[in-house]
């Protein structure tokens, strides 16, 4: 790092001293604000642990800067990415490169006490690793470590399977985090918030232990769209269990394969064995599939009264319910053919 400082202050002092005009103008025009009558304030979270390319990356997305070429060699010259923390920052685009470097080289800001971070229902681990990435300080690649390590064995959390992850007990919810907030806070917070919400309503339902039950509601969570939809894709699930047919949902293929959802399984993927492939493999996967909120954990522990065996979603998110292999065929071809997904 020190002998990359030094470089630079090399080659910024032949441009300068060399007497280039052009490059001097072309500096002092780099330094200046981005927009020098801006009001804005950003906060911008420079992940930990503190790097020039995440703090880069921040300050690029509050386009806070006119040249990011002219503010790395000032903030190198400076040794501001020499001693930067992680942390919260206000930033404006109406500051020039010596404000910038001086919020920088100030630290963290106390007066930010809390940012909210949303994760929506149903995200992966992965998947929520990758938004504290984008919006937070806090690395998502730590958060992920520590979920899949063999701590946080409080709670529910107690019921997984030796060395399966914390998948399924990472609440979805809003949380308030400050700028000391780390992944393992942020994970107990989470634990905390399904041990006083999602704990209550989960239980052993028609025959499936507590922890089963929470995978059969991560399951029904991806599969629907609308909540309505819940207790009878949960009632499809049993009915399969019941009368040992595989469950065949596609979320558990995809999942198998990248930890995370969102994307329809290709042909090739439905052929790739993983324990989480339900087309090939009978019974449910062995750990959640996503962090189900707690309708989806109520449908699973509650479902409906049916004999429905298969179920077909549209492409507006609406499902199609069949008792019989001839009928859901036919809603397939009916409904959106080959595009349409689900048990089948």
């Amino acid at each position: 790092m020190h002998r990359r400082r030094w470089i630079v202050i090399a080659v910024l002092a032949v441009i300068i001293i060399g007497g280039s005009g052009v490059a001097a103008l072309a500096a002092r025009a780099g330094l200046e604000p981005a927009s020098p009558g801006s009001t804005n304030q950003e906060v911008i979270s420079i992940p930990c642990p503190a790097t020039e390319s995440g703090a880069m990356t921040a300050l690029e997305h509050a386009h806070a800067l006119r040249s990011q070429l002219w503010f790395r060699i000032y903030a190198t010259v400076r040794g501001t990415f020499h001693h930067l923390k992680c942390g919260l920052y206000s930033v404006s685009p109406a500051m020039g490169a010596s404000e910038l470097v001086a919020v920088l080289d100030a630290g963290p800001s106390p007066s930010l006490a809390a940012l909210s971070i949303t994760f929506p229902e149903g995200k992966t681990a992965v998947q929520m690793g990758s938004i504290l990435d984008a919006s937070t300080h806090i690395s998502g690649a730590r958060y992920l470590a520590l979920v899949k390590g063999s701590g946080f064995q409080t709670g529910d959390a107690a019921l997984r399977p030796s060395g399966s992850s914390l998948e399924g007990f990472l609440f979805p919810d809003t949380y308030d985090i400050s700028s000391t907030t780390s992944a393992s806070d942020l994970i107990n917070l989470q634990l905390q918030a399904f041990q006083k919400k999602a704990a209550p309503v989960l239980a052993p339902s028609h025959g499936l232990s507590k922890y089963q039950v929470l995978v059969l509601a991560s399951i029904v969570q991806a599969e629907a769209r609308y909540v309505s939809d819940e207790p009878l894709i949960a009632s499809v699930f049993y009915n399969r269990l019941a009368a040992g047919m595989p469950l065949q949902s596609d979320p558990t293929v995809i999942y198998g394969l990248t930890g995370s959802l969102g994307t329809e399984p290709t042909a090739a993927q439905f052929q790739q064995d993983t324990p989480y492939n339900t087309y090939l493999h009978a019974g449910l996967p062995p750990t959640p599939i996503d962090n189900p909120g707690v309708l989806a954990i109520e449908a699973a522990v509650h479902p409906a009264s049916t004999k429905y065996l298969y179920f077909v979603a549209d492409p507006s998110g609406h499902v199609h319910y069949a008792s019989t292999l001839a009928q859901h065929n036919a809603q397939v071809a009916m409904y959106c053919g080959s595009r349409c997904s689900g048990g089948s």
